[in-house]
């Protein structure tokens, strides 16, 4: 999954921008300071650099070798609290438990349907009782799920495979909110994003799910 991202991180230092997403900068000051917060699919660090930044200790998990390479650089240089782990999600191992917040921003659309659903048995695992999960993922509205729909090879509901070979998954409107059913809502919006482009590619514009949730 992230190996695909090297060429890309390579050639642009803040390939998906510098600044951390909204719902994280809105809501991380409710995060327990005394748990540890883990980052899945941390790419180039600007979630998991942004809490370290901020004092809480990290463990960021991220599959492309250029990615943890400009992680650990700048944890080191700043002396950041922070514990770097090349690898996916589905071959890590945490060192500590529970965490009391889970990232998982930008990292759905990546997986197939199956690995999904053990990816939420995991945070279920390595969380506890008022942990926070953070999500952005893309809706079964984007026109980007029709176009792949009829040029990629589909896996699963909503779920293609590129020639590239990259996974891509689409979640349908409100679904994110039956993947965490018993969990409490602390934010929930999804609709069509702004326009951006990521390093010198062109203009992009995304049906979005973003969340917040807490664990009961």
């Amino acid at each position: 999954m992230g190996k695909g991202f090297d060429d890309a991180y390579r050639e642009t230092a803040d390939f998906f921008g510098r600044e951390p997403s909204e719902i994280l900068s809105d809501h991380y000051r409710h995060l327990d300071p005394s748990l540890p917060v883990l980052d899945l699919g941390a790419g180039q660090g600007r979630h998991a650099l942004f809490l370290a930044r901020a004092g809480l200790t990290v463990d960021a998990v991220e599959p492309s070798a250029v990615g943890v390479e400009r992680m650990t650089l700048i944890a080191s240089r700043e002396q950041l609290p922070m514990r770097i782990h090349h690898a996916e999600f589905q071959q890590f191992t945490p060192r500590t438990r529970p965490f009391g917040g889970v990232l998982l921003l930008g990292l759905m659309p990546l997986l197939t349907r199956e690995e999904i659903d053990l990816l939420l048995e995991k945070v279920d695992a390595w969380t506890t009782t008022g942990s926070l999960i953070f999500v952005t993922t893309f809706s079964s509205e984007d026109p980007a799920c029709a176009e792949r729909a009829t040029s990629d090879r589909q896996i699963g509901r909503h779920s293609y495979v590129d020639r590239q070979g990259q996974v891509w998954t689409y979640l349908e409107p409100r679904e994110i909110l039956h993947l965490f059913a018993g969990y409490k809502v602390v934010h929930h919006w999804e609709g069509l994003g702004e326009e951006h482009r990521h390093g010198d590619g062109p203009l992009e514009r995304h049906a979005s799910i973003d969340a917040v949730f807490r664990k009961p």
